[in-house]
């Protein structure tokens, strides 16, 4: 249903299909807006906290087993340019954050609603946000077995 009423929001996606057709660049530069991007909804999750890259490397102490050493990273499984990856986020964690917020904590989504565009957009933009991307990037990996 909700992805019925989204006439409008169509042609906003629409524009992410066309970045990420650019010759050379448009999918490294959409895969790469899913990687630092962050929603400015609280509680929402970016692409690579609900689908992080994973690589996987077989280890195989005898017959019969099949572990895996398993390594999460802090990169995206995914690239924003498609339009059910998306969709899955809008509808299974950022329209539920947003409606949790709007729930518990009216106030803020108030303030968010009622707040300067500007300054939100501001808050996002690549520069103010370096220290705690780095962090992420360095920090956020997880190794562990799968057997």
């Amino acid at each position: 249903m909700l992805r019925a009423a989204s006439g409008l929001w169509r042609v906003a996606f629409v524009r992410w299909e066309e970045m990420h057709d650019r010759p050379k660049t448009g999918s490294a530069m959409t895969y790469m807006m899913g990687a630092v991007g962050a929603p400015s909804v609280p509680g929402a999750h970016s692409l690579a906290e609900l689908n992080p890259l994973q690589a996987s490397i077989p280890v195989s102490p005898g017959p019969g087993y099949s572990p895996e050493v398993v390594v999460d990273t802090p990169l995206p499984n995914g690239n924003l340019a498609d339009f059910d990856t998306r969709w899955a986020m809008i509808e299974e964690d950022t329209l539920p954050a947003f409606l949790d917020l709007v729930d518990n904590h009216p106030d803020e989504a108030r303030d968010i609603i009622g707040g300067d565009m500007h300054e939100r957009i501001e808050d996002q933009r690549l520069g103010n946000r370096i220290g705690a991307l780095a962090q992420r990037f360095a920090t956020d990996w997880d190794v562990h077995w799968q057997w």
